[in-house]
């Protein structure tokens, strides 16, 4: 059985609905007076105290305010909040994490990360997957276009599906991008005859391939 998200040792919070209050994942109901009432579209409110080891909870809507002593031995610096926005099943629908460091570490080498905001280059890659498996990928510096999908579509892709075996039932999905729309694309397409999937606005979360692109901008 997978384990719940509040089995961790450091987990501190309230559960909606119950008087559950967890402490260093210790169910303590009721602690300090919490009774659950938190109800749909409440604005609530979160402050961390790290000079006193504290979270505190306020719930605008009925004004009522919660506190958690948090154990710093259990728990040192630099803090990792997970904040789970939670159903009764446990399902998480929004999860944010932040990091509070003290003032000592704020602007220490280990705590700072280099970011790149100057006219730095710009790198864009087209790739495709499949039961099949995966096509060519084309690197490109330029930004994309008409003409430059036409050639991705003549080269890459058009010898990616050579390698495969029965390309009559081939099926090629792409988003609503305007380069894919274009005349001078959608006139390709119809040279090459390929089968293309009708695919919805607005949709990219359909889109399988999105994920492995996920995967690639938290690498890089």
């Amino acid at each position: 059985m997978a384990p719940k998200s509040y089995d961790s040792p450091s987990f501190y919070g309230w559960e909606q609905c119950t008087t559950q209050t967890f402490l260093n994942g210790t169910n303590q109901k009721g602690y300090g007076g919490y009774d659950g009432d938190i109800k749909e579209n409440d604005l609530i409110e979160l402050i961390i105290n790290c000079e006193i080891s504290k979270i505190k909870l306020i719930n605008h809507r009925s004004t009522k305010r919660y506190q958690i002593p948090i154990d710093a031995s259990k728990s040192p610096f630099p803090w990792k909040l997970s904040v789970n926005i939670v159903n009764i099943n446990d399902c998480v629908r929004i999860n944010q994490v932040k990091i509070w460091r003290t003032d000592e570490e704020r602007l220490h080498p280990d705590c700072i990360q280099q970011v790149n905001t100057g006219r730095g280059g710009k790198l864009g890659i087209w790739g495709g997957i499949s039961g099949r498996g995966t096509t060519e990928a084309r690197i490109f510096n330029e930004n994309m276009n008409g003409s430059v999908y036409c050639e991705v579509l003549s080269n890459e892709l058009k010898r990616s599906m050579n390698k495969f075996q029965d390309k009559a039932r081939l099926i090629f999905q792409q988003d609503l991008a305007p380069w894919h729309t274009s005349h001078i694309v959608t006139t390709k397409m119809k040279q090459m005859k390929l089968n293309v999937l009708d695919w919805p606005a607005k949709s990219s979360d359909l889109n399988p391939i999105e994920m492995a692109w996920s995967i690639l901008d938290k690498k890089s």
